[in-house]
């Protein structure tokens, strides 16, 4: 029986690491769940993990193992563990500042305690350095895009004149090769899980996933202010004028929302909207007004139920502004309606790293054809000024998922296989005990 530990720094990272951990406790390994008992905060509006709010698990409960403050972190892993395993671990800018994680994990292992990485069910990974790689012993990542698009942007950045970071093709190609794997995210296996058991009978709710509102200098001016003039105000002495016929063409929010609201009682439809702490509560009483369900995410559950899941059960389609739960939708084989903005402006570029910004944001949050936020039959991409005409015009019959686009889309975005991805992250992570 080998001893894997998995340290918690966050109370949402078990969205990722519950499917493993649970997992792991069903092949009959030790488990430990390490959390830092000094640790009283709030990330994101959620609190530090603690003994109180740790879930219960399906097949067996690991061994909450507290320890006193990042510095201790290693003497604790080294004494009860064969291996370790992290969610993502490192910080994108790793290289460039100071992080007491690095100490940590450099003296587990001079331990020779193996260190595996589990990247996010999203595409974080494509903001690291290469060095990310070499540090660890493998790396778990979501999807064959995440491995692909990462390797583009890495090229892509090392063309560039000014820019520290360069690696050779051969260089980015031994790394991948040797030190990464596509796994899919655990996370993921919950949504598929939904997938397999909705019924069509019954679907009458309509899923809002409420943005963040301070994300984005568009989202800023445009979505952020109630009327055109605080608009007007704000993008003048904020960002120069930019966007200001956006601020004519493009409709307020609340706007927005009463058409939704108008088109979901047309069609008998409820609307469950989908917040987080961190994305504020300017628009929540209207929000809470219009819908069936209002949740703000302050009670959201992480696993072995994930509040994100449960709604899709019913879902006949799903609204997104700027958000990659559209991955979930399509998992859930829920309808995904996109609603584009800009996506990147140059007057962002304030120092050489923003470069990276501006190319990952160009990728990943395309609006090309058959990408992740524009895939015929699976997503459809809506340009946020035309969002009034296509609730005035759209019917209910032409939002209709494909299965086999939706196939095609989980498998290389998504990383979505027969074998759910739990058991093949802790395939990997036994090949280092």
């Amino acid at each position: 029986m080998a001893r894997i530990s998995f340290p918690l720094f966050r109370l949402g990272f078990l969205k990722n690491l519950g499917g493993v951990i649970d997992e792991a406790c069903k092949r009959g390994h030790h488990v430990n769940l390490l959390y830092d008992i000094s640790d009283k905060s709030y990330h994101k509006g959620i609190p530090a993990p603690n003994i109180f709010n740790i879930s219960k698990f399906k097949y067996g409960q690991p061994e909450l193992v507290g320890f006193n403050g990042i510095a201790n972190l290693s003497d604790t892993v080294s004494k009860i563990s064969d291996v370790l395993v992290v969610h993502q671990g490192l910080p994108p800018d790793f290289l460039h500042q100071n992080n007491p994680k690095i100490e940590q994990f450099l003296s587990i292992k001079k331990s020779d305690i193996p260190i595996i990485s589990l990247m996010s069910h999203f595409y974080d990974n494509c903001l690291f350095p290469l060095e990310v790689y070499e540090f660890f012993d493998k790396t778990c990542l979501l999807s064959p895009y995440s491995y692909d698009a990462h390797k583009q942007l890495l090229i892509q950045l090392s063309s560039l004149s000014d820019f520290p970071e360069k690696y050779d093709e051969k260089r980015i190609d031994q790394v991948f090769r040797n030190k990464v794997e596509v796994t899919g995210s655990a996370l993921f296996d919950i949504f598929d899980q939904i997938y397999q058991e909705r019924t069509l009978d019954d679907n009458n709710d309509l899923i809002l996933f409420v943005q963040k509102f301070d994300s984005h200098p568009y989202m800023k001016v445009i979505l952020n202010n109630h009327n055109r003039l605080t608009s007007f105000v704000y993008s003048l002495f904020r960002y120069n004028g930019r966007y200001t016929s956006e601020i004519i063409k493009v409709p307020r929010f609340k706007k927005f929302l009463k058409t939704l609201n108008k088109f979901a009682k047309s069609q008998n439809l409820s609307i469950i909207a989908k917040s987080r702490p961190k994305h504020g509560e300017q628009y929540q009483k209207l929000l809470s007004k219009i819908s069936k369900t209002y949740i703000s995410g302050e009670d959201d559950e992480f696993y072995p139920n994930f509040t994100t899941s449960t709604i899709f059960k019913k879902a006949l389609f799903s609204i997104h502004i700027r958000t990659f739960s559209v991955l979930e939708a399509v998992i859930a084989g829920v309808p995904a309606i996109h609603f584009q903005i800009p996506i990147f402006d140059d007057n962002d570029i304030k120092n050489i790293y923003d470069w990276k910004k501006r190319y990952f944001t160009q990728l990943i949050r395309s609006s090309n054809p058959d990408s992740l936020f524009n895939f015929s039959g699976c997503v459809w991409n809506i340009k946020l000024k035309d969002s009034i005409e296509f609730f005035n015009n759209i019917s209910l019959e032409d939002l209709r998922q494909s299965s086999d686009r939706r196939k095609e889309y989980c498998s290389y975005f998504c990383g979505i296989s027969e074998e759910p991805a739990a058991q093949r992250q802790l395939n990997v992570i036994e090949q280092y005990l």
